[in-house]
């Protein structure tokens, strides 16, 4: 066996989630739970260098579907989820890093559908969070605390431009305040650090929709391509999607 058998670092890493679902006899209700398993192995000269500790992620969401007319309906939804992953560290001074996180989301989304051709839809709703992550080895400890709140609105529309194409865009605008509060290798009860933020972060959605037959094709446009043109009038070389995405229905 030759050093550079010797001195090679693997890394593997793996995921695994279990979804379950349940929907009401009158199907205006569904709630869903997953969870999730993390584990890993990473080796260095042969020799394991780190391994979890508990990692494990639940996740719990509900909607219920409330029918106003034929052309509008509403659905409020809540959603809770929380996780720990932990890891530890072998070597000459061996240590551990956990955190722990929870979150908990709610809001009212609504569908308007004008005509046949169309539907808006909307969504207005918050998010909090908290996390926690705690470092620490034979002498000292260090910790990290978040605090996030958003509220956001979140608008779209989809329209039939004919039998195969439909159009899609949106719109999404976040109020964001994010709290970080540091503890430093210390046993003192004080926080050395407070930083908070504040913005509006906003973002625009814009795709079309093909369907041939039994194939559905979905693309995410660059909007540049209507700023600047296509690549062979502008010179430049953007991307003409930032993503597309195909279903082919079997059955």
């Amino acid at each position: 066996m030759d050093s550079a058998d010797i001195e090679r670092h693997v890394r593997t890493f793996m995921y695994y989630t279990f979804a379950f679902s349940w929907t009401n006899i009158d199907k205006n209700f569904d709630l869903v739970m997953g969870l999730s398993f993390g584990s890993w192995t990473e080796r260095r000269n042969l020799l394991d260098v780190s391994e979890p500790d508990g990692y494990h992620d639940i996740i719990l969401q509900g909607r219920y579907f409330l029918q106003k007319d034929e052309r509008t309906s509403y659905i409020p939804h809540l959603g809770i989820s929380f996780g720990s992953h932990g890891a530890s560290y072998r070597g000459i001074l061996s240590r551990s890093i956990s955190s722990s996180i929870f979150q908990v989301n709610a809001g009212c989304g609504a569908n308007l559908k004008p005509n046949e051709k169309a539907l808006i839809a909307g969504d207005f709703g918050f998010l909090v969070s908290s996390k926690k992550r705690e470092q620490s080895d034979q002498f000292k400890t260090s910790e990290l605390k978040e605090s996030d709140f958003k509220l956001y609105l979140q608008l779209g529309a989809e329209g039939n431009l004919n039998k195969w194409m439909k159009i899609r865009m949106g719109a999404a605008d976040v109020l964001n305040l994010k709290t970080n509060e540091v503890k430093p290798y210390t046993t003192s009860e004080s926080y050395n650090s407070k930083i908070i933020r504040f913005g509006f972060p906003s973002a625009t959605y814009l795709g079309l929709g093909f369907q041939f037959g039994k194939l559905d094709v979905d693309t995410y446009i660059n909007p540049k391509i209507f700023l600047e043109g296509f690549n062979v009038f502008s010179g430049r070389t953007n991307s003409m999607n930032f993503q597309i995405s195909a279903l082919y229905n079997f059955l």
